[in-house]
């Protein structure tokens, strides 16, 4: 705890939203290999009453063996895409670029509008493991299981995830979905530790989702 405490507080530069907080390597952890799939947080749950998640750092455990029968997805790239750390968020960039890139080093929030069903599902005895929004781009991650519940705010999606979710309910799995928006913008990686907002899907892909099967 000393050392930590003594710690200089590092100073991003005026584009950190875009480019990261360029975060310095202080401490390592193992994971231990029977660490169940879950999602984790070092720190202290300080600031948990706005829903935020305090001054905690987040980090998923995933199951290499990808055989549960569900998957839990958990949003990561909606809090990027709302996070004004750094200066500026996706948002307050669409007024001069439409297809904004930010980056997911800096803060977030956390618990983006999940933090009931996160809590709720560590007390249950399901068999699942924790996937990222990253994650869905590779369909190996939902072929061996049931179902895929989609947690949160899960706005953001790149086609390579829209196709797996479609391939997935095609072949049979089930999709429960817990929050709105699903599906309402289209990204890409350009790196591993940024997003590029690409617009708004064209509503009519979106309806026609093998995996939405929306009737209006």
């Amino acid at each position: 705890k000393r050392q930590v405490e003594e710690l200089k507080p590092q100073v991003p530069d005026d584009d950190a939203w875009k480019n990261g907080f360029g975060y310095d390597s202080h401490a390592s952890f193992t994971i231990p290999e029977d660490m169940p799939s879950g999602i984790y947080y070092f720190g202290k749950p300080e600031g948990l009453g706005d829903g935020r998640g305090g001054k905690q750092i987040p980090f998923i455990v995933k199951d290499p063996d990808k055989t549960s029968d569900i998957v839990y997805l958990t949003s990561t790239n909606t809090p990027n895409a709302y996070s004004e750390k750094g200066g500026e968020s996706a948002y307050t960039q669409y007024a001069t670029d439409k297809t904004p890139t930010v980056s997911f080093e800096r803060p977030r929030n956390t618990h983006f509008r999940t933090r009931s069903i996160n809590s709720w599902m560590l007390q249950q005895d399901y068999d699942y493991r924790v996937i990222g929004d990253g994650d869905m781009d590779d369909y190996s991650e939902l072929q061996n299981s049931r179902l895929l519940i989609v947690a949160g705010h899960n706005e953001y999606w790149t086609a390579e995830a829209k196709d797996s979710y479609d391939r997935f309910v095609r072949e049979g799995g089930s999709v429960m979905i817990l929050g709105g928006n699903t599906m309402y913008r289209k990204v890409e990686y350009p790196s591993d530790t940024t997003m590029k907002v690409l617009g708004q899907w064209d509503s009519s892909l979106v309806l026609q989702s093998s995996g939405m099967n929306y009737h209006m």
